[in-house]
């Protein structure tokens, strides 16, 4: 029996060292302007979801998952970001951090933190959502990207969140284009890339990822997988509290 143990602990702390060598990416500059008077003195991945600030969640779940290798793009209130987070090492994780003296939107803020992105791929998400997704199962998928150049975790559609996108087959497509009468879903703000994909896209330059998102998903170079979990948006003070008594 113990030796049974010891090869399932060998087991898995291979399969941690593995995913070691991937990165994520975890999106933070945001001003969370709708969170307001929130987000008035603190960031919004500082503000505390059941006693923990939103972004130690995040961390916490990489770590679990086995990246090691953490980027953070920060601007509004950066410095409280990086004094709270630090190296990363009580998480279990190196953090990097990509600073922006103005929010450069998502498509802006991983061209300029590419140079630490590695060159195979990197798993990405907001620091404004919480969820029960598994990170390892994203590591998962970006291992298994084949062909295509990205995998987005959807959820079910959330009416007032951009983009409504659709699955066919495991093709991400965007709902309005497709001809098939197709249930509709958010992106998760999770997902991974390959690297590649920002080479030619500006630094230091704020662009959203939307018309990317529709070039790719029309040449049918994104896959998706949805997820029915746990997912909240939390993009208002409202959504804050109503989390928060859920959650307490």
């Amino acid at each position: 029996m113990r030796s049974k143990l010891i090869m399932a602990w060998y087991a898995r702390a291979a399969f941690r060292f593995d995913f070691g060598r991937m990165k994520a990416m975890i999106l933070a500059a945001g001003r969370g302007a709708r969170m307001r008077p929130l987000t008035d003195t603190v960031p919004k991945p500082l503000l505390k979801i059941n006693g923990r600030p939103l972004i130690d969640w995040h961390l916490e779940k990489l770590a679990r998952a086995g990246f090691r290798e953490i980027v953070i793009n920060i601007s509004y209130l950066g410095e409280a970001i990086k004094n709270h987070v630090g190296d990363g090492a009580r998480y279990g994780v190196t953090v990097q951090y990509s600073p922006e003296p103005t929010a450069l939107e998502t498509g802006g803020g991983i061209a300029t933190a590419r140079d630490w992105l590695g060159d195979d791929w990197f798993l990405l998400v907001s620091a404004d959502i919480y969820s029960d997704i598994d990170y390892a199962r994203l590591a998962t998928m970006g291992k298994n990207l084949g062909k295509a150049d990205a995998a987005l975790m959807l959820v079910p559609h959330h009416v007032g969140l951009i983009g409504e996108y659709a699955l066919e087959a495991d093709r991400v497509v965007f709902a309005n284009v497709s001809a098939a009468p197709l249930p509709h879903y958010t992106w998760a703000s999770v997902g991974v890339f390959r690297t590649s994909l920002f080479a030619a896209m500006p630094k230091r330059k704020p662009f959203t990822l939307l018309p990317h998102f529709q070039a790719w998903a029309g040449a049918r170079r994104m896959k998706g997988e949805v997820f029915d979990g746990v997912w909240e948006n939390l993009g208002t003070p409202r959504e804050f509290a109503a989390l928060n008594a859920r959650l307490a």
